[in-house]
């Protein structure tokens, strides 16, 4: 049995334009991802990027991964990441995948043991899915009615005594 990395990459973002193709410690951010997938290709057989832009495209094939050609109808800006995961399930044979792995191209930072510690959990558990998560360590607040007002935290309180929350 087979597990895959899938790798979302549009091509439409608006807040930063070709956020996926943009340099980031001297590669395109598409390519951490494509990268770190190989590192653990103890874990992961196939890897598969999948998007509906050209440039990422020649990107994602030039690192070694394998294209899924995403169509426009599952795009969009509103469009959820399990549209593209299912799509991409839907376009290969999964008679012998067991595991999925996505892999958020927006997320290039992991830790080099990450997936490792996350399979020995998921096989050790017995779960059927699983996902990281970050802790916060940040103070936030709301602005209402045009004035600031702290939401996880009150004035004076120290942050490492924050409640802890994560992302």
């Amino acid at each position: 049995m087979k597990t895959i990395a899938i790798i979302p990459a549009r091509g439409g973002s608006k807040r930063i334009p070709e956020k996926n193709i943009q340099i980031f410690d001297g590669l395109p951010l598409l390519a951490h991802s494509i990268i770190y997938a190989q590192k653990n290709k103890t874990l992961i057989d196939d890897i598969y990027v999948s998007t509906d832009n050209v440039e990422i495209k020649k990107i994602a094939l030039q690192f070694g991964a394998k294209v899924i050609d995403r169509p426009a109808s599952i795009s969009g800006d509103l469009e959820p990441t399990i549209s593209a995961l299912k799509h991409v399930l839907e376009s290969i044979d999964t008679s012998d995948v067991e595991n999925v792995v996505l892999l958020q191209a927006t997320n290039p930072l992991r830790p080099d043991n990450l997936l490792n510690e996350a399979f020995e959990i998921y096989n050790s558990k017995g779960y059927d899915s699983l996902f990281t998560v970050s802790r916060n360590h940040q103070k936030f607040g709301k602005i209402i009615e045009g004035k600031y007002q702290p939401f996880n935290y009150t004035i004076g309180q120290r942050s490492q005594d924050l409640e802890p929350l994560f992302f």
